[in-house]
């Protein structure tokens, strides 16, 4: 009973939105369903990889025609034309279904999954139903495995104060980022990305600044709204971000950020990859990294200022990578508090000036901004900086509850611990009514 109830409250929320892209939702679950069972009960390998070949490739069509098909179109158009020769093509200028890039990895994890045998063939349709379909992290994230989530979904929960407790104070935390830390920065970032060549490099500077953090409290603060829910639920999902901007290199920043999209790619992209080609020594590695974020960029979105966002990800984890050990001995002869700080410092400043191209409309746009962080008018003092208080107190709260399990955990006596949630709440209606779309619904 509480599984039905769950799936048909999981279906009622996906169809609220447009209920004509349910039955795409129903129809790929119930696809890979009986595929997965095909897999696990067949008794030869070239069964077994058929079965898999076909659920993997149906998939990725629907992800590829929903999301790219028109991407492609025009980019093999405009690669026929340096050839001097012009094609006339017709946009179809699709929907894009809300969350398809997130339940499409789903799906695929649990095929690769049952595969490999690290699960079980789900049995119950329902079951598995509500595996893809589990509407807190539905429509962005995290990406959540079949090992993690069926064993949850196949074991009766039962009502947990502590739970139930911890998943209300993530909630309130969550909508403490989104509201009044990435709505308020969103409409900064949209006018001076807008008008970029209106503004001093001061303010183009400050504009990657806000974006790095509105991005941040938009995606974290919708995942832990999501984790809170599902603990509520009586589920533990995963972890998603890890402050992201302490990271010492961008290796280390790729394991707290998106972490559950960050392990999806590694585990399904580049081991998979490494593992076949691996005799080909660090060529193998450098070639994996690059084609791990290639792709990564491009799921991110059917436009080249992405792919070239993952793209620049890739060269510096392979830069990394390759220059290991030098970096390890440079380590040994500055003080350790100077080395650390200065990584941390200079991580961040490429993490925010490579955002440049993921905010941008298009390559142009982004060069375009990219030109203008270096103007001379970077000495001039920007505007604009009325927020920078909201960030700071997002910025400082997390970091003094880095050992904690979240922003809100602590063991202050009950009085001050509900004057903080009190607190809290009133900036959180405070700044309600400026709502913006969570920014990775776009994905």
């Amino acid at each position: 009973m509480q599984n039905g109830f769950l799936l048909l409250a999981s279906y009622f929320f996906y169809g609220w939105w447009d209920w004509r892209f349910l039955s795409l939702l129903l129809g790929a679950t119930f696809l890979s369903y009986l595929l997965g069972i095909g897999i696990g009960n067949a008794k030869r390998e070239g069964q077994r990889k058929l079965l898999l070949g076909v659920g993997v490739g149906i998939s990725l069509s629907l992800l590829v025609f929903f999301k790219y098909f028109d991407f492609f179109v025009e980019s093999f158009a405009d690669a026929f034309s340096l050839f001097g020769s012009k094609m006339s093509v017709v946009a179809l200028n699709l929907i894009l279904p809300l969350g398809i890039s997130f339940y499409t990895f789903k799906i695929l994890s649990y095929m690769l999954d049952v595969y490999k045998g690290r699960i079980p063939p789900c049995k119950n349709i329902f079951d598995y139903s509500l595996f893809v379909s589990f509407f807190p992290q539905l429509v962005a994230g995290p990406i959540e495995r079949a090992t993690t989530l069926l064993p949850q979904i196949q074991t009766q929960r039962k009502f947990s104060y502590d739970q139930a407790g911890d998943g209300m104070k993530l909630i309130l935390w969550g909508l403490f980022k989104k509201i009044v830390v990435a709505d308020t920065t969103a409409g900064y970032v949209h006018d001076i990305f807008s008008n970029h060549e209106l503004y001093p490099a001061s303010m183009l500077w400050l504009g990657i600044l806000y974006f790095a953090f509105q991005v941040y409290a938009d995606f974290s603060g919708y995942s832990d709204i999501a984790i809170g829910v599902g603990k509520l639920l009586g589920f533990e999902l995963l972890k998603n971000f890890d402050r992201p901007f302490i990271s010492k290199n961008i290796t280390e920043f790729w394991r707290r950020w998106h972490i559950s999209l960050s392990t999806w790619f590694n585990d399904y992209i580049f081991t998979p990859f490494y593992t076949t080609f691996r005799n080909w020594g660090n060529i193998a590695m450098y070639v994996g990294i690059m084609l791990t974020f290639f792709l990564s960029g491009l799921w991110h979105g059917e436009s080249w200022h992405y792919i070239f966002f993952g793209v620049l990800h890739g060269a510096a984890i392979v830069i990394e990578t390759a220059t290991k050990k030098s970096r390890k001995r440079l380590s040994k002869k500055v003080p350790a508090w100077l080395y650390n700080n200065l990584s941390m410092v200079l991580t961040f400043l490429f993490v925010i000036i490579t955002w440049v191209f993921f905010r941008a409309k298009n390559m142009d746009h982004g060069f375009s901004y990219f030109k203008g962080l270096f103007d001379a008018s970077i000495i001039e003092i920007p505007g604009k900086l009325a927020y920078i208080p909201l960030v700071l107190v997002m910025v400082i709260w997390e970091w003094l509850q880095r050992k904690k399990k979240h922003a809100l955990d602590f063991g202050f006596a009950r009085p001050l611990r509900w004057l903080i949630y009190l607190v809290v709440t009133f900036f959180i209606l405070y700044y309600f009514g400026n709502e913006q779309q969570f920014f990775y619904f776009q994905f």
